[in-house]
């Protein structure tokens, strides 16, 4: 998603096809896909673009295969790392097609990719994979820098592709922080003083942290002026950032922008 989401193009998705000879995903990814498109959109125009996207070209990367028995084997042989989302079945997908989808099964070994940002999801198969010679876990920065290595794209645009998932990770705190703008403007009258002056606090706070914010929306939740203030919206929103450890992702993002210099790009 963050491939799509960073310019709300099919730019990365053109260049996939003509580097890879094989592009797949699991049906469950573009369940989920589907379900948390929307997640970090702001802009309808932005829906719009990947709406398209999602429809006339990523539905045709779905693996209908039958993966059951593969599907088995990795829940079997990875107890209790195995879970019914888009990165264990990815992992199922890619064993199958490691073993069944070239004429011997050597033409796939060790060059079956898989593909996600999701961290822990690769350290719990990372040693998995390696045992059974599925090639290599990427991340989309991985994936932008291959780009970049083979003249798509400037460097440039590969930090710039960081700076644009840096802010996605960051979009529900931009959405909390509108949210709360519209209950300040709209709203305000029904509020004391002393709860208008804590939505404002809030709002000013939210505005410049940069670390521990998950730690600072547990302690707000428990004040009694943000039971006066609070939402449906609102909760979900500070539920997703407390559950979602940005913290991490954003030293990850920092340090590849930062160690790019040590790529060695063969000038022409």
């Amino acid at each position: 998603m963050n491939l799509l989401q960073a310019n709300y193009s099919d730019e990365f998705l053109v260049y996939l096809e003509k580097e890879f000879d094989n592009v797949f995903i699991a049906p469950i990814v573009l369940e989920e896909l589907e379900k948390n498109k929307y997640v970090n959109i702001i802009e309808d125009e932005s829906r719009e673009i990947l709406d398209e996207i999602l429809d006339s070209r990523v539905s045709r990367y779905v693996d209908k295969l039958d993966v059951k028995d593969a599907n088995g084997f990795t829940l079997r042989k990875n107890l209790g790392k195995y879970k019914p989302n888009g990165e264990s079945h990815s992992v199922s997908h890619s064993l199958n097609f490691s073993r069944f989808g070239g004429d011997d099964i050597s033409d796939f070994l060790l060059n079956t990719h898989i593909l996600t940002d999701d961290h822990p999801a690769k350290e719990d198969f990372n040693y998995f994979s390696s045992l059974n010679l599925l090639g290599k876990f990427l991340d989309s920065i991985d994936i932008v820098t291959f780009f970049w290595l083979k003249g798509y794209i400037s460097r440039n645009q590969v930090l710039k592709y960081c700076d644009s998932i840096k802010q996605l990770y960051f979009k529900d705190v931009s959405l909390l922080i509108q949210e709360l703008k519209i209950l300040n403007s709209s709203f305000s009258g029904r509020f004391n003083s002393s709860e208008r002056l804590f939505l404002v606090n809030l709002i000013d706070k939210l505005n410049s942290i940069n670390e521990g914010i998950s730690d600072f929306l547990i302690e707000i939740r428990k004040h009694n002026n943000f039971k006066k203030i609070k939402s449906r919206k609102i909760d979900t929103l500070m539920e997703n950032i407390i559950g979602f450890s940005v913290g991490p992702k954003i030293n990850y993002i920092n340090s590849r922008m930062k160690d790019l210099e040590k790529v060695w790009l063969l000038e022409e």
